[in-house]
C-alpha cells in the first residue's frame, strides 16, 4: 500500500484526485494540529529530542493522521506530497522506522524556508533524514542534493467549461502578488504595445504595493479552478512570472502544455524542459520588446508529443512510488 500524506489546499487535492481510483493507494489529509502552548512544546520535544514512538502522538498530530500512521505496515510505503512542515516530518519519520518514505517538495526551498534559522533547519533535515527528498526545481536539486522529479499535473476535464471564441492575442495571468507588481506592470506595458488583450488576476497579499497601471487587475479573492480554466480556454497565451531563483516549471507551464496554449515566462530554465519549443514558449528578459511578443503570438503553435505530456501526468508520475 502507498500512503499519500497531502495538505488539504485545493490544487494539491485536485491533482491527487486523479489517482484516487488506483488500487494500492490510500490518501491521508494533513493539517497541522492547532494545540495549546503545552501541545506545541510537546511537539517540539518529539521532533528534536524525545524519540519514543507513540508518545503524545495524538497531541502533536491530528487524530486521523495519527491513526493512519499507526496503520502503516513495514511493507507499505509513504509519500509526503507537498507536506513540508519539518517538525511533523521528523515526528512521522520516527513513527515509521523501516518503512520506505519519500518527501516531494512542491515549493522552492527559498519560498518555503527563507534564509536564517528556517533554512538551517531544512539543511539539517536533509542531511540527517532517512527519507528520500525530491523537488521539481533543478537548482534546488543541485544546491541541496535532492532528487529531481518532473513537475506534476492532472489533465483537466474541460467539458464543464463553456466554449467561447479563442482570442489568440489575449494573455492570461493569475496568482498572488508576492512582490511581483512592478514586474507585472512592465510586462503589461509591453503587452499593450504589442496589441494584446490583458486578462490579469493579481491576488493582493500583505506585500502588495499597488501599481496604478494595474489598478483594474487587483482582486481580493482568487478564481475557482473551473473559472481559471474558463479564462485559459479563451486566451491564446498564459503568463508565468516565477519567484526569484526558481528554475523548475510551475503549474502555469503545465496548463499551457496540457491545454495547448502558448506560454510567456520569466523562467529561463524552461528552455531545458523536454516540452520547450521556441514557437510555443517565450522567455521574457530585460531585452524583450513588444515586437518580440507580437512575432511570438503570430507564430503557429507547434504540437507536443503525447509521450512528453504523459511524463508530467499524475497517473504516470505516481508509478515511480507504487
Amino acid at each position: 500500500m502507498l500512503y499519500i500524506i497531502r495538505p488539504t489546499y485545493f490544487m494539491c487535492s485536485y491533482i491527487l484526485q486523479g489517482i484516487a481510483d488506483l488500487d494500492g493507494v490510500c490518501m491521508v489529509d494533513y493539517e497541522k494540529r492547532r494545540g495549546s502552548l503545552k501541545d506545541k512544546l510537546l511537539r517540539l520535544l518529539r521532533a528534536y529530542w524525545v524519540k519514543r514512538r507513540g508518545l503524545w502522538l495524538r497531541r502533536v498530530l491530528s487524530e486521523p493522521l495519527a491513526d493512519a500512521i499507526g496503520s502503516v505496515k513495514p511493507t507499505d510505503s509513504v509519500l509526503f506530497f507537498g507536506m513540508e512542515n519539518l517538525k511533523d516530518l521528523r515526528i512521522m519519520e520516527q513513527e515509521l522506522p523501516g518503512v520506505k518514505k519519500h518527501v516531494f517538495l512542491w515549493n522552492t526551498v527559498s519560498s518555503r524556508y527563507p534564509k536564517g534559522q528556517p533554512l538551517r533547519d531544512f539543511r539539517s533535515f536533509v542531511n540527517h533524514t532517512t527519507m528520500e527528498v525530491s523537488t521539481f526545481d533543478p537548482q534546488d536539486a543541485c544546491d541541496y542534493g535532492l532528487q529531481l522529479l518532473p513537475q506534476v499535473y492532472r489533465c483537466p476535464d474541460t467539458r464543464s467549461v463553456q466554449s467561447a471564441p479563442l482570442q489568440t492575442a489575449s494573455v492570461f495571468f493569475i496568482g498572488k502578488d508576492k512582490q511581483r507588481s512592478k514586474h507585472l506592470a512592465h510586462i503589461a506595458q509591453l503587452l499593450q504595445e504589442a496589441g494584446c488583450a490583458i486578462d490579469f488576476h493579481i491576488l493582493k497579499d500583505k506585500s502588495t504595493n499597488e501599481e496604478p497601471a494595474l489598478a483594474a487587475f487587483y482582486v481580493n479573492e482568487g478564481l475557482s479552478y473551473t473559472d481559471t480554466l474558463q479564462h485559459i480556454s479563451q486566451c491564446g497565451c498564459i503568463l508565468e512570472v516565477v519567484q526569484e531563483g526558481q528554475t523548475g516549471p510551475t503549474l502555469r507551464s503545465l496548463e499551457a502544455l496540457f491545454l495547448d496554449r502558448k506560454l510567456m515566462t520569466t523562467n529561463s530554465g524552461i528552455a531545458r524542459c523536454d516540452f520547450y519549443h521556441e514557437h510555443n514558449i517565450l522567455v521574457l528578459t530585460g531585452s524583450t520588446t513588444a515586437d518580440d511578443i507580437r512575432r511570438f503570438l503570430n507564430t503557429p503553435l507547434m504540437p507536443v508529443s503525447p509521450a512528453v505530456k504523459d511524463r508530467y501526468d499524475i497517473r504516470t508520475w505516481i508509478k515511480r512510488f507504487l
